[in-house]
């Protein structure tokens, strides 16, 4: 006769629960962690991938609503009113692009940034100059400057942004097809356990 024969009924029963009981607290834990482990990678997702995008599809409206500024004094000969909008466009452009920034996770990323950086600072200086030439009434002269120099910049600043955009998308898809296998792992290591028993 063996050990466990010689136990009462009692007793084996209170040890297969309390061994149950065991089992399901271990598959509990475990399943806590992998849904903390979830919940840590959705949230990188919404704050490294889908609040940059709307900050990104904020920077492309503002880059739009100065150039759409620039040519609206050259038409209207209004350079002070104008100056002031694409100023404060600017000034929203700036805050948009700091936080984008943080949001960053390739080296790529970073290189088209500080390229959209550099190339908005060439670009406000030639505005500032339009801006100057529509002010002294010299409109013709500040078309000219808005076909060259203005176009050829803001062309460059349109394909960094539309680049941005495609990079972050794409992360953003990497991060979600990982995150379902996050999922599908914890769900498949909860399963196991259930189904040996």
């Amino acid at each position: 006769m063996s050990f466990i024969d010689k136990i009462k009924i009692g007793p084996k029963l209170i040890g297969s629960y309390l061994v149950l009981a065991a089992l399901a607290a271990l598959v509990g834990m475990v399943g806590i962690r992998q849904i903390r482990i979830i919940e840590d990678a959705d949230t990188r997702l919404y704050e490294k991938m889908t609040v940059p995008l709307g900050e990104l599809g904020d920077l492309m409206q503002l880059f739009q609503r100065t150039r759409v500024n620039t040519r609206e004094a050259i038409l209207t000969g209004d350079a002070e009113k104008f100056s002031k909008l694409t100023d404060d466009a600017y000034s929203e452009m700036a805050k948009n692009q700091e936080s984008f920034e943080k949001t960053l996770l390739t080296d790529k990323g970073k290189a088209l940034c500080k390229s959209f950086s550099d190339n908005l600072t060439n670009y406000k200086a030639t505005t500032t100059k339009i801006f100057t030439l529509v002010a002294a009434g010299k409109r013709g002269e500040a078309e000219t400057v808005l076909r060259g120099d203005v176009l050829r910049v803001a062309n460059e600043m349109t394909r960094t942004l539309d680049e941005l955009q495609d990079i972050k998308l794409r992360v953003a898809k990497e991060t979600a097809n990982g995150n379902s296998t996050i999922a599908t792992s914890a769900v498949s290591r909860r399963l196991v356990p259930l189904l040996a028993f």
